[in-house]
């Protein structure tokens, strides 16, 4: 498994729709994005084989397990396209973006946009992805809206 984070160049995007009642994900990855998946993918077997693995498996839906590090190149060609990996997102970033002028979901006191009462104070508010852990980025931006809630009397 290896983490990246993509979309740095807003090139790669996803939304999710509403089809019959269940959520709809889609998502494309640009070409650089996947070439660092191929690269990531790389460099975590490369790492396992170092510390002493026998085996790798890769988390492409075709099931790849190399059994030697010289099978790591393979991982250079690999399909990295819809439905061909396993993907998940460890820290989901901008998601409910943040604006003052209203354009986004919340607005800087975290509150919801048409929503008086319901506040956001997570990683969904932050513009978009940091490319690092945002536990600290987090944390300071819940507590600027904390501040700007309680100098302007909301609860």
């Amino acid at each position: 498994m290896c983490f990246l984070r993509d979309g740095a160049n807003k090139r790669s995007n996803g939304f999710v729709k509403s089809k019959n009642g269940y959520p709809e994900i889609h998502y494309k990855l640009c070409k650089e994005d996947a070439r660092h998946i191929r690269k990531g993918l790389q460099a975590t077997a490369e790492i396992n084989f170092a510390a002493g693995a026998k085996e790798v498996y890769t988390l492409t839906n075709r099931a790849e397990v190399l059994t030697t590090p010289d099978e790591v190149a393979i991982l250079e060609k690999i399909p990295v396209g819809s439905g061909e990996l396993t993907m998940f997102s460890a820290h989901p970033m901008g998601t409910a973006r943040m604006t003052a002028n209203g354009t986004g979901t919340v607005s800087p006191q975290l509150e919801l946009e048409g929503y008086p009462g319901i506040y956001v104070a997570d990683a969904s508010v932050l513009p978009t992805s940091l490319g690092v852990n945002p536990m600290i980025t987090i944390l300071a931006t819940v507590a600027r809206g904390l501040d700007l809630s309680h100098s302007l009397g909301l609860r």
